[in-house]
């Protein structure tokens, strides 16, 4: 029996000023076609989700905006669940969304 595991998923992270107006450059780049947009309620509400949408129009394969505080292993089996025809992940916010979005990929890679 395993006392442990190790994994290693290598996320992109954009964070400086002006990165939303860069996100679509990035998913050409990356050949992504279809992304599913992952945050939290309170990201959601302030309207950025909005935004992202609106700045990768026609490359949303939906959204998953009920990333709980700390996250949960429920929280990423509704993602990935989400994530039907979504060939990238963007994670939008902190930790939670961030480590939501990197549990889902581990799920979807199975």
């Amino acid at each position: 029996m395993l006392d442990f595991f190790s994994f290693q998923v290598r996320p992109r992270v954009l964070f400086r000023a002006g990165a939303l107006g860069q996100l679509d450059a990035e998913l050409g780049r990356l050949g992504a076609r279809r992304a599913l947009i992952v945050a939290d309620a309170g990201v959601d509400a302030a309207g950025l989700v909005e935004r992202v949408q609106a700045n990768i129009a026609g490359k949303v394969a939906g959204t998953f905006c009920d990333v709980p505080a700390g996250g949960s292993v429920l929280a990423v089996a509704q993602g990935a669940a989400a994530a039907h025809g979504a060939d990238v992940l963007v994670a939008l916010g902190g930790g939670s969304a961030i480590d939501t979005a990197k549990a889902i990929r581990l799920l979807l890679a199975e």
